[in-house]
């Protein structure tokens, strides 16, 4: 069913280093649009570490990735939501070799749009979790390709301080 001028369906499944991998949507080749889902469970990261290592400000001993997202767009914009998370989060920041990171997770659920044309990206909705300590943001990035200005709402709200002490690497957490 691939045709030039009107949306055709598209569908692949593969594996990354075991985890399976899910790609499916539809591309309209005339108007240069399209639709697209992606679904990863449980790739481990640290595999591919060396191909990206030099760029880490620290040392990455574990982290499993799970995605969940879906996009739909054109040449003048994209608009994609959708869930990211980031489990078994292991790791040694250079600027807190005291504090290290051991089986963390952080979740990520966003709905953006991105104006292309203008280099305009609008955070619709961001709610961050860290060990279950949540963060809210909206906003924009206005000129996101040469100069950009930021322009975001964050809020924290129902804190368990508990909790929070208890998510956070105790070597940061003065008695």
């Amino acid at each position: 069913d691939i045709s030039l001028q009107k949306d055709f369906p598209f569908s692949l499944q593969g594996r990354i280093n075991g985890s399976p991998l899910e790609i499916t949507g539809k591309v309209n080749a005339d108007s240069r649009s399209g639709q697209a889902s992606v679904r990863l469970d449980e790739l481990d990261v640290t595999v591919f570490s060396p191909y990206f290592a030099e760029k880490l400000p620290g040392k990455l001993g574990s982290l499993k990735l799970k995605l969940d997202l879906t996009a739909d767009g054109s040449a003048e914009a994209v608009a994609s939501s959708g869930r990211i998370e980031m489990t078994q989060i292991d790791i040694v920041l250079d600027a807190l070799k005291d504090a290290p990171l051991r089986g963390a997770n952080v979740s990520l659920d966003y709905k953006l749009k991105a104006d292309l044309a203008q280099k305009r990206l609008a955070i619709e909705e961001a709610k961050a979790a860290f060990n279950g300590i949540p963060l809210l943001v909206a906003g924009s990035v206005e000129n996101y390709a040469a100069s950009p200005t930021i322009d975001l709402q964050a809020t924290i709200s129902d804190l368990d301080l508990r909790q929070a002490l208890a998510a956070i690497p105790p070597s940061l957490i003065k008695g």
